[in-house]
């Protein structure tokens, strides 16, 4: 009995001369998460605000675009400031990788370009010029970004996380992303500008979030993406694929060269919110 009870306060002794060591675990792989979440949604930013600037050029939707563009600036321009230098109100600290700080400058420089003329078409100053060099360049900071993201997948991945949860929350990040970008090629498609180039952007962004639904659902081991690691991921993840369903069907519509006009655009916008917000619901239930 003695040796019994020896054993137990040995144990819970252990434990508690461990805790900060399991403090600092749990905290480490909080900061992982919130990581990968938030450099995640910097695509997502990207090609939101590139979609809403696009419509609210429009002139259809009776200024809410614009505000959205600016949001989405805003948010951008806070996080990648934060990933870096850190942002205690994000639960970020100061970035101390050299590799992923040098992934941040690189995107700070294309971000110094695409800046002015979000701010300009959310400001209500809506010019051809100023959405084609959105155009022109927000493939290029939607490709940094994600760069960033590798990166931290792969600095924190496997050591604070486990390596196929890490991926699976970055291509659930990404479908948020992908939300937002279906919604800008069809815009871009809708007034004309890009038309071969972004027909074959949107048809390859409906494709991608469809083959990504079906690994986050069913999980991927050959590619080393997780299942889903609770009932309320699973779950989650249903639900994004019943809103998916028709919303795809408007996609492919425009992707075909379909007629369309102007409630057809603001419908795809509105379902594209709708996707945005089941979809990083998605991404909250993994990284709790």
């Amino acid at each position: 009995m003695k040796k019994v009870l020896f054993a137990l306060i040995a144990t819970v002794t252990a434990l508690v001369f461990d805790m900060p060591a399991l403090h600092a675990a749990a905290d480490n792989q909080l900061v992982a998460r919130q990581k990968i979440n938030l450099s995640g949604r910097q695509r997502m930013l990207s090609q939101r605000m590139s979609a809403a600037a696009c419509i609210a050029m429009t002139g259809l939707d009776g200024g809410e675009r614009a505000q959205i563009a600016q949001t989405a600036h805003d948010e951008f321009d806070t996080v990648l400031s934060g990933l870096r230098d850190g942002n205690a109100d994000l639960g970020l600290p100061s970035e101390s990788s050299a590799d992923v700080r040098m992934a941040l400058d690189t995107v700070v420089e294309t971000w110094r370009v695409v800046s002015p003329p979000v701010q300009q078409l959310a400001s209500g100053y809506a010019t051809i010029s100023a959405i084609t060099q959105i155009m022109q360049n927000n493939n290029e900071l939607l490709r940094q970004s994600n760069a960033v993201v590798q990166q931290i997948v792969a600095k924190y991945g496997g050591a604070s996380i486990a390596a196929d949860m890490a991926k699976a929350i970055d291509i659930a990040g990404r479908q948020r992303m992908l939300s937002q970008r279906m919604v800008k090629a069809a815009c871009f498609v809708f007034v004309q500008i890009g038309d071969t180039d972004t027909r074959g952007e949107l048809a390859s962004a409906i494709e991608l979030f469809d083959s990504s639904l079906a690994q986050l659902m069913n999980g991927d081991a050959a590619r080393f993406v997780a299942a889903p690691p609770t009932l309320a991921v699973a779950q989650q993840l249903s639900h994004v694929y019943e809103i998916w369903q028709p919303f795809r069907r408007q996609l492919e519509d425009m992707a075909s060269g379909a007629r369309s006009g102007p409630q057809d655009l603001l419908a795809i916008a509105a379902a594209g919110d709708e996707l945005l917000k089941e979809t990083n619901k998605a991404v909250l239930r993994y990284v709790e």
